[in-house]
């Protein structure tokens, strides 16, 4: 269960890339973005389910990482990119 819960909050390993994990977690945000760009409703249900997995996710990875906002911990800028550009017009 941990290693699901660290695959998670790293998207899939994207937090361990060794320069800018961060940044790769928003591209990948954004590829993912683009492809469902015309479906509102599919983007709405995306949040529903994202932002929480990604808030019990996160705080489960800080406790397993030990590591207060570790930069390893990429779900949060999937979750900030997502809903940053949902909220847009």
């Amino acid at each position: 269960m941990d290693s699901i819960i660290k695959y998670t909050a790293t998207l899939g390993f994207i937090g361990y890339l060794p320069h800018a994990p961060g940044t790769f977690g928003t591209v990948a945000a954004f590829l993912i973005f683009m492809l469902l760009q015309p479906s509102t409703v599919l983007h709405l249900l995306i949040l529903l389910i994202i932002i929480p997995v990604g808030i019990l996710s996160a705080h489960r990875a800080e406790v397993l990482l030990d590591d207060k906002d570790s930069r390893h911990i990429v779900i949060d800028e999937f979750c900030g990119y997502f809903l940053s550009v949902f909220l847009i017009p």
